[in-house]
């Protein structure tokens, strides 16, 4: 969330123009396979306090919301719960939606009609087209370089990208059947099926899971029926093993993430001749 804070107030300056200069704020939005973020900030980039479900906080999360991974009804759903009785300055979020400046970020509308789709659904909760930004986390991200440089994402997905001379390059984010090397996805799929040393990553994923066998979570991945958010909620704990308890398995997962993430930093490095930049 503090790159959807820091990119707003890069692109108030990379426009020349002010963003508030019809409304008091701009509404935030990082929308990732695990997790979606909402921040409000005023003019002065300060971020606001909201109101939601009684609480007061300066930021409201719901689940994920890549459109290839939920389809248009999860999104729906993720959006509807992201906005709805969200209170700021004592005023319903939705009744000021019309007259902010949004600006968001979603994984997985690299695609023409994902974007659009997911357009489509802001526009359905109150948010005018003109006054909406709408980027692919990597853009926003990349946003952030000044003039040459790479970043690298390793969320529920991954992807990397590079610019130089005002060219862009794209390495990686090609979703959960095809891409997303060493994402918290893959993470999140490698372990032990029997065939080596025994791992206390398996009682700990059949608890995560609720089941008695790992086995049976084969056909509902496969089917598309877990989402990839709901699979890479285990990278935490392959983390754990590897870490606290030194468990050989998930070190040897760890580490074939970390691998195939500096491969695609290395062939970004190499196709776009990058050399002493920013990563």
């Amino acid at each position: 969330m503090r790159l959807m804070l820091i990119f707003a107030l890069y692109l108030c300056t990379a426009l020349h123009t002010s963003l508030f200069c019809q409304s008091n704020c701009v509404v935030c939005i990082d929308g990732g396979g695990s997790k979606t973020l909402l921040q409000v900030i005023d003019n002065q980039g300060k971020v606001l306090s909201l109101n939601w479900d009684g609480i007061t906080t300066e930021k409201i999360e719901a689940a994920g919301s890549n459109v290839n991974d939920i389809g248009k009804e999860g999104v729906r759903t993720t959006l509807q719960s992201l906005f709805n009785d969200v209170q700021i300055n004592n005023q319903n979020l939705s009744l000021i939606l019309p007259d902010c400046k949004v600006i968001a970020c979603f994984a997985g509308i690299s695609a023409p009609q994902s974007r659009a789709m997911v357009t489509s659904l802001l526009e359905e909760n109150g948010i005018r087209k003109e006054k909406l930004t709408l980027l692919t986390d990597a853009e926003a991200a990349l946003e952030l370089i000044t003039d040459t440089g790479a970043i690298l994402i390793a969320g529920t997905g991954s992807v990397c990208m590079g610019k130089k001379d005002q060219t862009m390059f794209r390495v990686g984010g090609l979703g959960k059947i095809i891409g997303d090397e060493g994402s918290g996805y893959l993470i999140g799929l490698q372990e032990e099926y029997g065939w080596g040393k025994p791992s206390s990553l398996t009682q700990a994923l059949k608890g995560l899971y609720g089941v008695t066998d790992l086995k049976s979570l084969i056909r509902p991945i496969n089917l598309g029926e877990m989402p990839a958010a709901k699979i890479a909620v285990a990278a935490p704990i392959v983390f754990e093993k590897a870490f606290d308890e030194n468990d050989a398995v998930a070190k040897l997962i760890i580490n074939t993430a970390a691998a195939d993430l500096r491969d695609l930093l290395d062939k970004m490095v190499t196709m776009a001749n990058l050399s002493h930049c920013e990563i």
